[in-house]
């Protein structure tokens, strides 16, 4: 079955496009044409059109003519012909479309369902060979005195149109010039009455017949009070010039009460004026409406009222250009109270100003003062009229300038802070530091403190600060070789040794890998690296991707935004962005999901991270730390690790040995433990077997420092007096030493022993770069002056 053509004619490419897609999707083929000429066209190059629907009112060939056409041409006057427009849609134009020879006049917008069901009904007609096309003869005249009447018509129309436009632009226009007159009047602050005075003169001048009166609010909020009606009777001003507000209180009062305009056609029967009939009716007042002016906070401000000599109503008009008016009253109101706050806060300033106790000024280079408060005459001794012949040369010790470089600054209008002195009246001196700026009215703005005691006290703290220094000195220089890097116990080579690598990489931004067994001290290496680098002033994070659900790992470091998931009540910052600046430690970073690898591998290779349900990358400043008990490589064979993150995680490993590679500190970490556990739990513990060191010694820690600690914080509570009893490493009491004892730890010793391995570690080299001067941070002349003291001497080779 062959699909039926229908040609579709419109200047206007949304009908068009509409209609298209309308008849493709019910299986039509359609061509179309945006004028009458086009459609033309298009029907001779188409020799198979089925159906022509088109618009009335276009360019070049409207649809009346359009069609005439067609049904003069003897290849087309067969093709069913229906109109389709929003412009001709009187019954004289469809009567007019039928005679020429239309099917169906539809008008838009028309139902999807309904245009299908004409369409089809059409064709259905066709293939039944039901004639659709009625045949009216109708001349050439008769088709063109149609069309201009109707052309006519719709001109005149346009016509009038237009007429009433240039009426109504013209009273806009009015209207906008009166608007800008009273808009002016406010911005120079005219007084309130006058604007409202012009206000109303420029609604009369409109409507002749009315005439307008303004009401404010009183500030006890129940009495409205008159402010202006220029063209009123004064007499009836007078008896309306403060009233009550109520429910029954005339247009006015009643507008005010309820918060809802009021319109009183006559006012000798409406109840709401039964207190003031006599009053209007006396000055052939006989309506009024009142419009109640509302602030933005929907309290009320006053009211607007119109009356009139006649019984009236207000038309559409009349509110549209009311509202206009009221929009205006309100604007210079609120003006009016803004003004009047400000005011008060200027007052309120100069108070809260004078009660200050710094000295307050502005003045200018030639000495003049302007504006001061009370501290600047009664600080130094002078009462006020004094003060007023003061120049600021009076004030000052030295000359006005003494700082080329300070003034230059003031000049660029830059914010200074300087010291100098004032002279006080009695004679005396009185130091002040002085905040200056340069206003932009070019007079300078200056607050002078007081500091003369807090010099003296400053004097005095720097004495005392000095001494200190001087007896710390020795002090610090010791402590600083002291084997105890950040709060680390140890005396191993072995562990040393790592902390030699800690001490190089800690400088850098390096990304650093921790490796070690659970119980090793990764994290707190991590934190020894964050405070020994530049990065230390701002926070070290911790994150253990082992302990967050795989769910809400990506949230806890990227951070999410309000609904960007179920949940998601507010915001999160996430941990990436909280150690902006700073670092970031990744604790069991082996178990971090294989999903989420490439993401911590992008913040690695750009500094950039996605925050969940965000628009945009942020750009961090993070160093990473990254510590886990796995051996990598194999979870990289299992596909349990990207290699590539691998790479970038391990620009820098460190191996951290177990507590079983580095025998030599467990009697220095049970004497630490001791001693916390002695503090924590009030215990006096000061001895320990030697078959009981002995086999911690021996014991191959499993669980490493961790497993240690834990040992000896129960073996601290289950010992009753001063000799450590370890659950698990009986002993006989034979053979107790002292805790303290069991290694040589004086600070001679301990200096001895870490001298004699960096000096082994630089091959001997005192001096110069790689030297062990240069590792120890000491003078060549202070490190030999310390070997002497301490017996380190050069072995000599055979």
């Amino acid at each position: 079955m062959n699909k039926k053509t229908i040609l579709i004619v419109d200047d206007t490419y949304e009908n068009l496009y509409l209609l298209r897609v309308i008849l493709e999707e019910a299986g039509y083929h359609v061509i179309e044409a945006n004028d009458g000429r086009e459609g033309l066209k298009k029907l001779h190059e188409n020799n198979h059109v089925d159906l022509i629907i088109s618009d009335i009112l276009m360019p070049v060939m409207d649809g009346y003519m359009f069609c005439q056409a067609c049904k003069k041409d003897k290849l087309f006057k067969n093709i069913p012909f229906v109109f389709y427009t929003s412009t001709y849609t009187e019954k004289l134009d469809e009567d007019f479309a039928l005679k020429l020879g239309a099917s169906q006049f539809l008008r838009k917008p028309i139902d999807h369902d309904e245009l299908l069901f004409t369409v089809n009904d059409i064709f259905d007609s066709v293939k039944s060979k039901v004639k659709y096309i009625k045949k009216v003869r109708i001349s050439e005249d008769e088709v063109l005195k149609l069309y201009s009447e109707r052309l006519i018509n719709k001109l005149e129309q346009k016509n009038l149109d237009l007429g009433h436009e240039v009426l109504e632009r013209q009273k806009a226009e009015q209207l906008l010039i009166q608007k800008n007159e009273i808009l002016d009047l406010i911005a120079v602050n005219i007084p309130l009455n006058k604007i409202f005075d012009q206000l109303l003169l420029n609604f009369e001048s409109h409507h002749p017949n009315y005439f307008g009166a303004l009401s404010l609010l009183d500030e006890d909020g129940i009495h409205l009070d008159l402010i202006s009606a220029p063209s009123m009777p004064k007499a009836y001003n007078l008896a309306v010039k403060r009233g009550v507000i109520n429910e029954k209180a005339g247009s006015c009062g009643t507008a005010a009460f309820t918060k809802k305009p009021v319109i009183v056609s006559d006012i000798s029967k409406s109840k709401l004026w039964a207190d003031y009939k006599d009053a209007a009716l006396k000055h052939d007042l006989k309506s009024c409406w009142s419009i109640p002016i509302m602030s933005k906070n929907d309290t009320v401000l006053g009211t607007f009222a119109i009356y009139s000599k006649s019984i009236s109503t207000p038309s559409l008009e009349d509110i549209n250009e009311l509202n206009f008016a009221v929009s205006l009253a309100k604007i210079a109101i609120e003006k009016f109270r803004i003004v009047e706050e400000n005011r008060k806060k200027d007052e309120s300033y100069k108070a809260l100003i004078d009660q200050a106790s710094d000295a307050i000024l502005t003045y200018t280079l030639d000495g003049s003062i302007y504006n001061y408060n009370k501290a600047s005459y009664s600080s130094l001794g002078y009462t006020e009229e004094e003060f007023l012949t003061l120049k600021i040369q009076d004030l000052l010790v030295g000359d006005i300038v003494e700082n080329p470089e300070i003034l230059n600054k003031i000049q660029k209008e830059e914010h200074v802070i300087f010291d100098r002195q004032f002279k006080h009246k009695n004679g005396s001196v009185i130091d002040v530091e002085i905040s200056a700026k340069l206003q932009k009215d070019g007079k300078i703005l200056a607050i002078a403190r007081d500091i003369t005691e807090w010099k003296k006290n400053l004097k005095e703290l720097n004495i005392l600060r000095k001494q200190l220094e001087q007896e710390n000195i020795y002090l610090r220089n010791e402590l600083d070789l002291v084997f105890n890097y950040e709060e680390m116990v140890y005396g191993s080579v072995e562990f040393s040794d790592v902390l030699t690598e800690v001490e190089k990489v800690a400088p850098t931004n390096a990304t650093v890998l921790l490796l070690g067994e659970s119980g090793t001290g990764k994290e707190l290496l991590a934190r020894a690296i964050h405070n020994t680098s530049n990065r230390n002033n701002k926070p070290l994070i911790k994150v253990n991707c082992s302990a967050i659900p795989r769910e809400l790992i990506e949230s806890e470091l990227f951070g999410h935004k309000k609904g960007s998931f179920t949940g998601a009540f507010n915001d999160k910052t996430g941990k990436f962005e909280l150690a902006d600046g700073g670092t970031l430690f990744l604790d069991e970073i082996g178990e971090l999901p294989l999903d989420m690898q490439p993401k911590i591998l992008r913040f690695l290779q750009e500094g950039e991270i996605e925050v969940v349900g965000g628009t945009g990358l942020k750009k961090l400043d993070v160093r990473v730390i990254a510590a886990t008990n796995r051996n990598l490589k194999e979870e990289i064979a299992k596909k349990q690790f990207r290699e590539d993150l691998y790479f970038r995680l391990n620009v820098f490993p460190i191996e951290i040995p177990p507590l079983r590679q580095r025998k030599d500190d467990i009697p220095l970490l049970v004497e630490h433990f001791v001693d916390k556990f002695n503090k924590a739990y009030n215990k006096n513990i000061k001895y320990i077997s030697d078959e009981a060191m002995s086999k911690l010694i021996d014991y191959e820690w499993p669980g490493n420092i961790r497993e240690l600690e834990n040992l000896i914080e129960r073996a601290s509570i289950l010992s009753t007096n001063d000799t450590l009893i370890i659950p698990g490493f009986g002993s006989s009491n034979k053979k107790i030493k002292s805790i303290n004892n069991t290694k040589d730890l004086s600070l001679d010793a301990v200096q001895r022993n870490h001298i004699l391995h960096v000096l082994k570690q630089c091959d001997w080299k005192i001096s110069g770069a790689n030297s062990a001067s240069e590792l120890l941070g000491l003078k060549p002349s202070t490190l030999r002056d310390k070997m002497q003291k301490l017996g380190v001497k050069k072995p000599i080779k055979n």
